[in-house]
């Protein structure tokens, strides 16, 4: 087994990569994006804003955010694609 070509590129040899490894890692996230992280893949949403969402829904023909509890309901993939076709005219 040999190390991904990207982790490679982080440094000329061994201690460069790991130092560079462990920096993009140092700062921690703040609670709220964790939880909002969590809960889109607990969910199987998408995570961004209402833009990509959207984009996401109408390309999977199918509800990309969470809904009420007990609601099975699919987006309707016309207004998904209505509203991202408004979102891109001028």
């Amino acid at each position: 087994m040999k190390p991904h070509s990207l982790y490679m590129a982080l440094g000329l040899d061994d201690t460069g990569r790991q130092r560079a490894y462990r920096e993009l890692f140092r700062d921690e996230l703040e609670l709220d994006l964790v939880n909002e992280i969590r809960r889109a893949i607990n969910g199987n949403f998408a995570l961004g804003n209402e833009r990509f969402v959207v984009q996401v829904s109408a390309a999977l023909g199918l509800r990309a955010v969470p809904g009420s509890l007990g609601d099975h309901v699919r987006l309707n993939l016309k207004t998904a694609v209505d509203r991202l076709i408004g979102e891109l005219s001028p």
